[in-house]
């Protein structure tokens, strides 16, 4: 099958948080060739020492009338990392559209090849379709990608001892040396 449409990432920023332009190119003619289930990919990307990518499914994953949006891992060394994504369709000016933000729960991806991505979001064609998100064809989402380091450790407590501000308050209050603050008692 020929190529049916064209995903192109511009990297914004590069750290352990980065953000992602993703720019579907061929929106009608992807809806039109492929069918629900069916996804393309874009071009890796890198966040968190991990390669990552865009999975386009312009007739939905499971749900026909759709466009779905996952984030996947591509990286073979990458075991259990936890991650959180946030995904933002951009108007025709390149500005988030509120009413299409979504932000992922942590996700821990235990594998490459084990888990089909973060599910970033759903937007049905119809809303897809008017005027303020396509252009020439074209749409385009923000993906903001945080990955966590120690993802295994994520769930251990920091143990804080317990408070002992009564302690020096009363020592405060007993000795009124270098007291800011006076108490007094109301009767």
């Amino acid at each position: 099958m020929a190529e049916c449409c064209n995903i192109s990432v511009a990297t914004v920023s590069a750290s352990e948080q980065n953000w992602h332009v993703v720019k579907i190119h061929g929106y009608s003619r992807a809806k039109m060739l492929l069918e629900t289930g069916k996804y393309v990919k874009s071009t890796p990307f890198n966040v968190g020492g991990y390669n990552w990518f865009i999975k386009y499914y312009p007739n939905g994953c499971q749900i026909p009338g759709c466009t779905s949006i996952y984030l996947a891992l591509d990286s073979s060394n990458g075991k259990d990392i936890r991650v959180n994504a946030r995904f933002s369709l951009l108007d025709k000016r390149g500005e988030p559209v509120p009413s299409y933000n979504h932000t992922s729960a942590d996700y821990i991806f235990p594998n490459k090849s084990s888990s089909p991505g973060i599910l970033l979001n759903s937007i049905r064609h119809v809303l897809l379709e008017g005027p303020v998100h396509l252009r020439d064809d074209c749409f385009s989402i923000r993906c903001d990608v945080t990955v966590f380091k120690d993802a295994n450790n994520s769930n251990q407590f920091v143990m804080v001892p317990p408070s002992n501000l009564h302690q020096h308050l009363g020592e405060l209050l007993k000795n009124m040396d270098g007291a800011d603050v006076f108490f007094f008692e109301m009767g």
